[in-house]
Order: structure tokens, then sequence, then C-alpha cells
């Protein structure tokens, strides 16, 4: 039998919802705020609870707006979680869920653009907390701020090394021969020459396992890396100098995200705008297909002459999504990530990445057909249209229905530079 104290201390409406501490299980009468103070468990044996404070005391809110968002009864954790978030934080978890909700409900017409305006929240952490959320409707699926993590227990560095600078061989000698996940972590162990008092736990020889598999997976999904590129074409602007074509292409998939027209010098400008085009083509074309990771790993960009304005701007994205902010490659390298998904030609356009970065007077063409930016925009698109649609129609592969989250803050971030 257990002996409970319950004490009403401060009452926020008329009447009071005890919390009976043996189940956790609310008894609901109207919501307020009660203290439940545990005492001793009076046995058989008259045990006694343990600690210096056997009493110890739990400030539990059974706040009805949460049960009713959630659709179901909170638990113990998450009525202590709710208790210790101030009004304006309530207010705006329950904002995040009912966008999160009229944004997944069967044949909602609400885009995830303005799913995210009602969420109060950047369009790449909406995507973020919309898997988050289908996979687990909590609390901590709306954000770091609803509840703390709990810490993770580290590796001692020449542990983590150790493991790290072998496990991708591991796998990938293992990949063809069904070997199962338990097996593959003890070769992990026996592959990473740890003295056998370092060699951690069977399950954390198995996370690196799974990790590697995962990332191995995510290589040839939409949004793992993208590259930023340009080349010179063979769409001639009125001064008899190439349009410089600007390319932000999914590495794993080869699907050009987006795409604009500029000038060499300008690459900023440039990227800028393929960044605005690369979300307008994923919300429209792109954003329902399962062919997107879980989280983008890394990207590289190539910077046009204004190498330095490229530098600054992959900083400042660094700073708010980390490593996989764009990484600066050399300027000799323009036109190369282009040649590799696409070739020397895309639709009918030919590229001249030879022609990139050459001094003005050097790039003068013969002069004939000669096109305005937005008519060769208008040029590019259509071949950049067919090139994905014939890519889509090979692609085997099954992912997230959602871009990685941080490919969208990414892409806002180069957008609005």
């Amino acid at each position: 039998m257990l002996d409970m104290i319950i004490r009403p201390i401060r009452v926020k409406h008329s009447f009071i919802n005890f919390v009976c501490m043996a189940c956790s299980r609310a008894l609901p009468v109207a919501a307020v705020t009660v203290e439940i103070a545990l005492a001793k468990t009076i046995g058989d044996n008259q045990t006694e609870a343990t600690g210096d404070n056997p009493a110890s005391e739990l400030l539990l809110d059974a706040d009805p707006r949460l049960a009713k968002a959630l659709g179901r009864a909170l638990s113990l954790n998450e009525l202590k979680t709710w208790a210790g978030l101030p009004e304006p934080r309530r207010a705006k978890a329950l904002q995040r869920i009912t966008a999160l909700d009229r944004y997944r409900a069967e044949g909602s017409e609400l885009s995830a653009k303005q799913a995210a305006m009602e969420a109060g929240v950047k369009l790449g952490r909406f995507y973020q907390m919309a898997r988050a959320w289908s996979a687990n409707r909590s609390l901590e699926s709306l954000g770091a701020y609803v509840s703390a993590t709990k810490p993770r227990s580290s590796l001692k560095p020449h542990v983590n090394q150790a493991l790290m600078a072998v496990v991708k061989q591991v796998v990938e000698a293992q990949s063809n021969q069904g070997n199962s996940i338990a097996t593959l972590a003890k070769k992990l162990g026996a592959a990473s020459n740890l003295p056998a008092k370092d060699v951690p736990s069977a399950n954390t020889l198995r996370a690196f396992i799974e990790r590697e598999q995962r990332r191995r997976r995510n290589t040839k999904l939409a949004g793992t890396q993208v590259l930023f590129d340009l080349s010179a074409t063979s769409l001639l602007r009125d001064d008899g100098r190439p349009h410089v074509a600007f390319l932000a292409i999914d590495d794993g998939t080869g699907l050009i995200l987006g795409h604009a027209i500029g000038l060499a010098e300008e690459s900023r400008a440039g990227y800028q705008a393929a960044a605005q085009n690369s979300l307008s083509r994923i919300l429209a074309a792109l954003r329902a297909k399962t062919i997107w990771s879980e989280t983008m790993e890394r990207s590289q960009i190539v910077p046009g002459v204004d190498a330095p304005a490229i530098a600054s701007m992959s900083s400042r994205i660094k700073g708010e999504i980390g490593g996989a902010a764009p990484q600066l490659t050399a300027e000799d390298k323009q036109g190369g990530y282009i040649r590799r998904h696409t070739g020397l030609k895309l639709g009918s356009i030919r590229m001249l990445p030879s022609r990139t970065g050459a001094a003005p007077s050097a790039m003068k063409m013969t002069k004939g057909g000669e096109l305005n930016v937005t008519d060769a925009f208008a040029r590019m698109e259509v071949a950049v249209t067919e090139h994905n649609a014939g890519l889509l129609l090979k692609l085997a592969i099954e992912g997230d229905a959602a871009p990685p989250g941080k490919l969208i803050r990414m892409l806002e971030m180069i957008a609005a530079a």
C-alpha cells in the first residue's frame, strides 16, 4: 500500500487535478498546479524511501491544453517538463503543434512555407520538427527549448579515434557477406587494436556500425551532399560574353536543385539567385518525392572571381549549421562538379568551364543569337527540368518525403546573402 501526501499549493483554477504517483496516472477533476510529496511505502517490511529527502517534492501542472493538443494522456516526465516552462514557451509549443497538425492533416493544402510561418520558425527548422513529430508526438519533437536532453556518455578520445579509423573499412569489407550487426560489432572491436580494457560495450560498437551503415545509405539519397558550381555557357550576352550558369547540384542523385544566370565576378549574387530558385523548386516539384536524406552532411562551393565574398558567406553559414556549411574549393575547379553530373552539355546548352574565369576581353565569342538574362534563364529552366525528369524516372531510392532541415536553412541563408 502506498501512503501519499497530496496537498494543493497554488490553485490556478477552481478545482484540483491529482496525480497518482504510484501508477503515473492522472485523476482529472480540473486543471490546477499541485505539489505531490511522496512519503514512504508502507508494506509488510515497512520499507522506507531512500535518499536525503525521502519526501522529494515534484511540481506538476496538469494543463488540459497540452493533453488535448497531443491527443493523449501525459506522462509524468511530460508533466514535469511542462511545469518548468513559462507561459510564453507553453504558448509557443501549442502554436507549433497546431501548425504541424494542420500541415500533416489528410488533404491539407497548407504549404510547408505557410506552416512554418504559422509555427513561428524558419522553413528548415519546420522540416526538422515535422520529421520528428511524425515519428513521435511529444514535447521533445517541438524543439530543444522544450526539454533538456540527457547528456551522452562520452568515449575517451583515443577510443573514439581508433573506432572511427576502421569502422568504414569494416562495414565496406563485409557489405556483401550478410553479416549481422552483432558480428560486425565484434569485428570492429578486433580491428580497432584497442587493449581489451578499452574496448567499449557491444551496444556502443553496434552504434558505430549502425551509424556507418546509415551514412553509406544516405550518400545515395538527395540532400546528403550539395555542390555549388558555375560555368560559362554557349548562351551569349548582348556584349558577346557568355552567360555564366550557377547550379546547385545534389551529389547523391545528380539532380539540379536550382540554377541562375549571372557573372563570374559576382558569384555571390549568382549563388544567391540559385539558392532562391532551389527553394522554389524543392517546394514546388521535389518536396513530396521520397528521395531525401535525414540530414545534410556536407556541401562544397566553387567561388567565382569574388572568392572573399563567398568565404565570408560560408563562414556566416557555418556559425549556424556547423560543418555542413559550404566549404570553398579552389577557383580552378570551376565547372568540375557540373562536368561530373551533366557532362559538358545540359540539354542543348554547352558548358564552357575554361571560359568561366577569363578576363572579359578574352571571353568574347562570335556574336549571333544573343540573349538577355531573362531569356537565358528560361533556356536553362527548360534544360534543368528535362535533366531532372530523366533522373527521377531512374532513381531507385527510398528516403524521406521532406528535405533535410540543414539543407533548407543553408539555402535560406545563401538566398538572403
